[in-house]
């Protein structure tokens, strides 16, 4: 029975839609439409490739995917348009290593260098490119940055990889 068998297709994690034909007395047509991986994603069950949409598809050995971006964390629904807006910016697109969704609600990115950049809930797209402005036009990336928080648009903040010691009102160190 071709519903039947088409049923089954559909069932299967890399099948999107199936079209089964029978063309008497003794062929049949199968029309297979296969699902597309957009990104990788590390979940904490292991790393699954997932549609544009975030949706996953199925659990997959990553290293047969490294061309695909990497997302970690939380199930990265809007996966295209986080990606989409970050290639618009040449610097930024250069640096990302991996994207974070945090708690369903917002980003993180991971640049190459280790710095983790903490982009806001709302209006994310804006800090993108501003991120972009701290890279090519203030060198931010130059200089021993671990994080920039850029949750705030009045205030950004700047965590150092190695701060200097604190000293007392003497100047020693503590």
């Amino acid at each position: 029975d071709p519903l039947i068998a088409r049923n089954r297709l559909e069932k299967l994690p890399w099948i999107k839609a199936a079209e089964i034909s029978r063309h008497y007395p003794d062929a049949v047509n199968i029309h297979i439409i296969e699902k597309m991986p957009f990104a990788l994603w590390e979940s904490g069950h292991g790393f699954y490739a997932v549609e544009a949409d975030g949706a996953p598809i199925a659990e997959v050995d990553a290293t047969q995917f490294k061309r695909l971006p990497l997302f970690y964390g939380d199930r990265p629904d809007g996966a295209a348009d986080l990606v989409s807006s970050i290639k618009k910016h040449r610097a930024v697109s250069a640096r990302v290593k991996a994207m974070q969704r945090v708690a369903g609600r917002r980003w993180n990115l991971l640049l190459d260098d280790g710095v983790l950049v903490k982009l806001p809930e709302q209006n994310w797209r804006n800090e993108i490119s501003a991120l972009e402005r701290l890279i090519v036009d203030n060198a931010v990336l130059e200089r021993d940055i671990g994080e920039i928080d850029l949750r705030s648009h009045d205030n950004y903040i700047f965590v150092l990889r190695h701060p200097a010691p604190r000293k007392n009102a003497r100047g020693d160190a503590t």
